[in-house]
């Protein structure tokens, strides 16, 4: 938030066409409408930096330290930049996650494309890699409505990444599991994992060697209990038909 009180700034370059006038009046004109123009470009070098910079930030000192102030300090510009390209902080927070969440949802596309995509799922949600962002974020849900309607939206995504790409895997028999199976499957691999990974990050270990055998099992009993009845219905098959003659 800016300070009541005007705090002077070193003034900074800003991009080509923009004069400090129209930054100090973004800065003062309030939210911005529903629908307004986007400033600067999404591939530009500082708006990346930024992003970084935030990311950064929020892993290692929690999302309370990430301010325009603090995001221009560690970047070497001044707020009015941050402002520049985010007139609000929810509005960089949504960008943050966006772009997080479509790094983890390629991630996550080229992990259920591999030969065992049940256990490359499982692995992938108990790494700890992006627990402290993910931790975070669903605590800065908790104050920003904004933030909190984008993680759902993001989360249906990925959620629906892996119930389609399963369901159609396991109708094909790629997997070896019942497709009504699926959801339950998915919610036991991904939810246990997440816990997994926010304990790694904790430095907590007790029960997950247990947890990890507990999910083999799991994938493959879900694989012999939908294999089993086929394989019984063939037997059944070839005994009930009658021998060729010569035979």
């Amino acid at each position: 938030m800016l300070s009541a009180n005007p705090v002077p700034v070193q003034l900074c370059p800003l991009p080509s066409g923009l004069r400090w006038p129209h930054v100090v009046h973004s800065l003062n004109a309030g939210p911005p409408m529903t629908g307004q123009k986007r400033m600067g470009t999404a591939s530009s070098a500082t708006r990346v930096r930024l992003l970084d910079v935030a990311e950064r930030l929020m892993v290692e000192e929690g999302y309370a330290a990430v301010t325009s102030r603090r995001i221009a300090q560690a970047a070497g510009v001044t707020p009015p930049l941050v402002h520049y390209y985010w007139h609000t902080m929810d509005e960089m927070f949504i960008e943050l996650l966006a772009r997080i969440a479509d790094e983890n949802l390629a991630r996550q596309e080229r992990v259920l494309a591999s030969p065992e995509p049940l256990q490359a799922l499982w692995k992938l949600t108990s790494h700890p890699a992006g627990a402290a962002a993910t931790a975070e974020f669903a605590l800065l849900a908790l104050h920003r409505p904004s933030v909190r309607a984008e993680i759902a939206r993001h989360a249906l995504r990925f959620r629906a990444q892996q119930f389609d790409v399963l369901k159609s895997l396991a109708a094909r028999g790629d997997l070896g599991i019942d497709p009504a199976d699926v959801p339950g499957i998915v919610f036991a691999l991904t939810g246990m994992g997440r816990i997994i990974g926010q304990e790694i990050e904790l430095g907590i270990s007790i029960g997950h060697e247990e947890a990890e055998e507990f999910v083999k099992r799991l994938i493959s009993t879900s694989q012999g209990a939908a294999t089993t009845p086929r394989t019984r219905a063939s037997k059944t098959s070839a005994a009930g038909r009658r021998p060729k003659a010569g035979a």
